[in-house]
């Protein structure tokens, strides 16, 4: 027969008397390592870190990109200042008057002048009373002379005219060239202009709401953030808002304005 069991009553449980804290403390820290990955302090460094030392096309494709990116960038700014308007001269080309002309400005000035003058002397001799005027007699050979001034004055005109005509079929041919160059370059600048636009528009992604899609701003690190350790480093977690702006910018959402927290 097995012994008999005594009462128990007035009696502590021996589990009252033993502390179970670290034995929590070991369950909650396994739990901890197990949903992190564990302790980097712990980790070997060859399963954290792993040197590339492949010298393939990587580089040089790489290399080539950021060329490309760079040229890309200044053929930008270039059509840029190329398709602005162009700026107002500050100078006008004019044409040098020449002896005649000049004669006939000074005698159109001398004639404006008598007119403001004999203007005065109307309105200075309103009140006084009428004189008597007399026509002051021309005679033939006044006449005769004036014709042969005007025959002579519009056959001047005639050969100046005849001579800037020949002139400017003189010139035809560099007419015609500059007028095909500007049709050329025209051309050219319409043409760098469609490019840019496709080439924005592929870089872009699509439009599908009234806000434009807007990158995130780059994360750059503080001088006290920069410790010299990958192990150190001060975890971000942007790995939610970096998926939801690749998700923008492939166009599967819509961008939405950016909210500022009050």
């Amino acid at each position: 027969m097995g012994k008999s069991k005594t009462s128990r009553k007035g009696k502590k449980a021996w589990r009252t008397n033993i502390s179970t804290q670290d034995i929590q403390d070991f369950y909650e820290q396994s739990s901890k390592d197990a949903l992190s990955g564990g302790s980097l302090t712990e980790v070997p460094s060859d399963s954290l870190f792993f040197l590339d030392k492949s010298r393939g096309d990587h580089a040089v494709k790489k290399r080539k990109d950021a060329l490309a990116h760079a040229v890309a960038d200044e053929m930008q700014k270039v059509y840029t200042k190329e398709l602005r308007p162009a700026p107002v001269p500050l100078t006008v080309d004019g044409e040098v008057v020449n002896e005649e002309d000049m004669y006939f400005l000074d005698a159109d000035n001398e004639s404006d002048d008598d007119a403001e003058a004999k203007d005065a002397d109307e309105n200075d001799d309103a009140d006084l009373e009428k004189r008597p005027f007399k026509t002051k007699r021309i005679t033939r050979v006044q006449l005769n002379k004036r014709a042969r001034n005007k025959a002579k004055l519009k056959m001047e005109a005639e050969v100046k005219k005849v001579k800037e005509f020949s002139k400017d079929l003189d010139s035809l041919p560099d007419i015609i060239d500059e007028i095909a160059r500007e049709d050329e370059e025209k051309k050219n600048r319409h043409l760098r202009c469609v490019t840019a636009k496709q080439e924005r528009l592929k870089s872009c992604p699509p439009r599908l709401g009234r806000h434009k899609f807007e990158p995130a701003p780059v994360q750059v690190l503080l001088s006290e953030e920069i410790t010299g350790s990958l192990r150190k480093l001060k975890a971000c977690c942007t790995l939610a808002r970096d998926r939801y702006k690749s998700l923008e910018k492939r166009g599967i959402l819509v961008p939405t304005a950016k909210s500022g927290r009050k």
